[in-house]
């Protein structure tokens, strides 16, 4: 009879051993969940922002979309370029003042400015379309940094050239979408490595 008693209690300890762990698992996946739902909420903030900032612009010239975890915001280089030049136009200046004011609001954003352009060669021009990428990038990040409420640390520019097409570059069309601007958005999200890592 003692055996027997001496067994059901060690079943009962385990049993509440095992009630306890999944408890606890159960808490720490909530955590994580709202953690998440968190993080996804300030993705669709940060989207809704730099929408609004960037609205005069919306159409074919403008692309906003959050994907793993960053925001994109692609703009077509005709739009804020005079075509071959690192020179930003009128209206180009004006967008990325716009964006900065976004980026002033948001001084945890880690922001990556990546040139891209066709595959066509500039006429007349010695520039190699990295480096007409590359030059275009920092060109943005320097207005960028203009407004002194943007952390200069959190800016880094990538030119991509002809590398990283979206589009056919065998039509006009396809080419017109390859020569773009693409500015990466990446929030510090708290405890975003620990839930990965989990």
């Amino acid at each position: 009879l003692n055996n027997q008693l001496e067994s059901n209690s060690q079943k009962i300890m385990e049993l509440e051993e095992k009630a306890k762990i999944i408890a606890s698992l159960e808490a720490e996946n909530k955590a994580k969940a709202l953690q998440i739902s968190n993080n996804e909420d300030e993705l669709k903030r940060i989207k809704m922002a730099v929408y609004n900032s960037l609205f005069t612009y919306q159409g074919n010239d403008l692309n906003i979309e959050d994907r793993d975890g960053k925001v994109h915001v692609t703009l077509q280089n005709d739009v804020i370029f005079n075509s071959g030049s690192t020179k930003l136009s009128t209206e180009g200046k004006k967008a990325v003042q716009d964006l900065a004011n976004v980026l002033a609001s948001n001084p945890e954003l880690e922001v990556t400015i990546e040139g891209h352009t066709d595959n066509m060669p500039f006429k007349n021009s010695n520039i190699k379309n990295r480096e007409l990428s590359l030059k275009r990038a920092v060109t943005i990040v320097e207005v960028l940094s203009k407004n002194e409420s943007v952390n200069p640390k959190n800016l880094m520019a990538a030119g991509m050239g002809e590398y990283n097409p979206i589009a056919d570059n065998s039509t006009e069309e396809g080419r017109a979408k390859n020569r773009r601007i693409e500015i990466v958005l990446t929030p510090k999200f708290k405890n975003l490595i620990e839930i990965v890592k989990n």
